[in-house]
């Protein structure tokens, strides 16, 4: 378990590396008593070339049906013999039921005869033929009609390892996948990538952050406006950039020194360069001066809790009525999340459950001076309670945003809803740009 880096959840051991795949698992009885235990072949072999060790499984097998007239049930024809068969050694054996429970008997009863039951504290000496007795008897037992017909299988096996330990001795992987490196479509394998002095850069479909994010233990990292990175279970963080085709740029190293099992993930979404490399990963892996910009997904949670600590200060009481896991969060409200228009109206339903349907209603109403406030939503009533401090019209600019993603969700539910172009147009959303710009739009203006 240590050696394969294994943690156990319930009956299972699984490796958090390879996206959290089943290794070993335990087999428990009705009784809550082990049964069982399995691994994986090819985990155990890994471990044995690690070792140079190999692994001897002995079996053994019996099976036994009693029979009260052996000549006229299924096994009539069977005599006794053995064989060598299937790797290892079958005997069958017949026999009466009196040769297996009958036969004689004999026991013994040994005793000492100098032992004064009434002294208050007796003192046994040596035992000899005078302060010693006994008694035996013995016998004979029958009766017992019928046949047992016994079956017996032994068999011993050798698993060899194949000389490879790429989890355990850190071997390198012969099946490594190849990736497109020129607008041509040329091809390098990783293996001749995996230099930090490559000097190239892979594209990607923007597909593949969300599918990271769909694993388990993978998380999304804003630095700046375009780029991020992907930290996966294995450790490693991959920087990206999104270029000016929504495509993601890598440095080809930065994929080349993954796991394997990332690798082909990665590879799946591998295309032909398109749109050049990113200008703000560039700026960063080349001139080493970052871009001074910040995502929007990243800002949005930002201003959210200045937003929660301002409110407080200012009125003593949370604008919320409860908090948010930000990292879960972040992987929904993203960029990457929008592929069409019912996923970027999905996108809304998520940043309204971020912000709209958190927030404080019952102490948003105590605040607010809205002759119809018992009857006011969430956004409503904080746009009323800002209208206080900036004025009607300045706050009502300041929500059209959120009203416009407010009504997007709702368009989500009603997708036919004729209300959805307007939503979009009061979020400030273009809807001719790439969904990707757009899901940037609807974060930030939000």
């Amino acid at each position: 378990m240590v050696a394969l880096r294994l943690i156990k959840e319930g009956t299972t051991w699984v490796r958090p590396e390879e996206n959290f795949v089943v290794v070993a698992r335990e087999v428990i009885d009705e009784k809550g008593e082990q049964r069982l235990i399995e691994i994986k072949r090819e985990f155990l072999l890994d471990y044995l070339a690690a070792r140079n060790l190999s692994l001897r499984l002995s079996y053994y097998r019996q099976r036994v049906e009693n029979v009260v007239a052996f000549k006229s049930s299924e096994y009539a024809s069977l005599e006794d013999h053995q064989e060598q068969r299937d790797g290892g050694k079958f005997k069958l054996l017949i026999r009466s039921l009196n040769d297996v429970f009958g036969g004689s008997w004999a026991s013994f009863r040994a005793w000492r005869t100098d032992v004064d039951e009434d002294e208050d504290a007796p003192v046994m000496g040596p035992e000899n033929d005078d302060n010693t007795d006994y008694e035996s008897s013995k016998g004979h037992r029958s009766g017992y009609e019928g046949t047992r017909v016994e079956g017996e299988f032994w068999r011993d096996e050798w698993i060899e390892h194949q000389g490879q330990s790429k989890r355990v001795r850190g071997d390198a992987d012969k099946n490594l996948p190849q990736f497109i490196v020129e607008t041509d479509g040329t091809r390098m394998a990783s293996t001749d990538l995996n230099n930090e002095d490559i000097g190239r850069w892979l594209w990607f479909r923007s597909s593949i952050v969300s599918e990271f994010l769909g694993l388990r233990g993978f998380s999304l990292k804003w630095y700046t406006a375009e780029t991020g990175g992907i930290q996966s279970t294995s450790g490693y963080s991959t920087h990206f950039g999104i270029n000016p085709s929504d495509l993601i740029t890598v440095y080809a190293y930065d994929v080349a020194r993954l796991s394997a099992w990332e690798q082909h993930i990665w590879s799946a979404h591998n295309v032909v360069p398109d749109g050049k490399v990113s200008i703000e990963l560039l700026a960063s892996q080349v001139k080493a001066q970052p871009a001074p910009t910040h995502a929007a997904e990243k800002l949005l949670f930002k201003v959210v809790d200045m937003l929660e600590g301002g409110f407080y200060q200012e009125f003593n009481v949370s604008i919320f009525s409860h908090t948010v896991d930000y990292p879960a969060a972040m992987k929904q409200i993203s960029r990457f999340a929008s592929k069409d228009q019912a996923s970027l109206l999905r996108l809304a339903k998520e940043l309204v459950r971020v912000f709209s349907d958190r927030l404080n209603v019952r102490e948003l109403r105590k605040l607010s001076t809205h002759p119809n406030k018992e009857k006011l939503g969430s956004n409503k009533l904080l746009e009323d309670v800002l209208a206080q401090k900036i004025g009607v019209d300045k706050a009502r600019r300041v929500f059209g945003p959120i009203v416009g993603a407010y009504d997007m969700r709702v368009g989500d539910a009603h997708p036919t809803s004729s209300k959805i172009d307007d939503a979009l147009q009061l979020a400030g959303i273009d809807d001719s740009k790439s969904f990707t710009v757009c899901v940037k739009q609807v974060v930030a203006f939000s």
